[in-house]
């Protein structure tokens, strides 16, 4: 099976731009961050592409499912 490309844009001096969603998620004054596994390293926000034809929301609960399993 193979995964759906991301939709994919161009900006305004006609470079390739992929659009993404993020999500920062707070609660009793924390934040939840994911500690990336690939480069760049640090901690980070749940974020990912919007793939081709999808919905901006629907694709932010998509990659906080995938990358919280929440």
């Amino acid at each position: 099976m193979s995964k759906v490309q991301p939709k994919i844009g161009r900006s305004r001096n006609d470079d390739t731009m992929h659009y993404s969603v993020g999500a920062i998620i707070e609660r009793d004054g924390k934040y939840l961050l994911t500690n990336r596994m690939k480069p760049p390293p640090g901690y980070a926000s749940l974020s990912g592409h919007i793939d081709e034809g999808e919905n901006p929301d629907v694709a932010l609960l998509r990659e906080v499912m995938e990358e919280s399993g929440l």
